[in-house]
């Protein structure tokens, strides 16, 4: 939350692409020895676009909330017209629509991370890294492992939910 209202304060744009590349060349490019750091990282960047969008719908609720309060209809104009369209709708829509589309990556991200998810081998590589990170045992590493893989194949299973409600707001706007 708090990092939402940051980006939103600094008004910073929203990036998807670039999560998106990572995750997809992190997990295209796996080597045994760095599944630990692979898995964390997967995780880090799935939290950011997780972030981005859901900063991106409270956006544009700011911008329906604004415009709902007893506003002028040159006020409603100049909104729509003048902040919401920069500030909204070429920040960060139009490229989540366009060019930072996260449907085009997420269905290979999906299908190697259930992969990951069922090969022992790599489990226990990225086991003795979360070990290592923390006070763990070998078993709760493993589940710690196991859970990461699956919040983000379910972060991305969800993806869809909060682009249908952006898409919402926005045809609503």
């Amino acid at each position: 939350i708090i990092e939402a209202l940051i980006k939103i304060i600094k008004k910073d744009r929203l990036e998807y692409q670039g999560n998106i590349i990572t995750i997809y060349t992190l997990l295209n490019n796996i080597e045994k020895n760095n599944a630990g750091v692979i898995i964390k990282q997967v995780h880090e960047n799935t939290r950011g676009i997780m972030s981005a969008l859901k900063t991106l719908n409270a956006n544009i609720k700011k911008y329906m909330d604004n415009i709902t309060k007893k506003m002028s209809p040159e006020e409603i104009l100049e909104e729509l017209f003048g902040n919401y369209t920069q500030e909204v709708l070429d920040k960060a829509y139009h490229r989540l629509k366009t060019s930072e589309n996260v449907s085009r990556y997420r269905p290979k991200i999906v299908e190697k991370l259930k992969e990951l998810l069922a090969s022992n081998e790599f489990i226990m590589e990225a086991t003795l890294f979360y070990k290592e990170q923390g006070d763990n045992s070998e078993e709760e590493a493993k589940e710690e492992v196991c859970t990461v893989i699956a919040n983000v194949i379910n972060a991305f299973d969800d993806i869809d939910d909060i682009i249908s409600e952006i898409d919402s707001k926005n045809s609503k706007y």
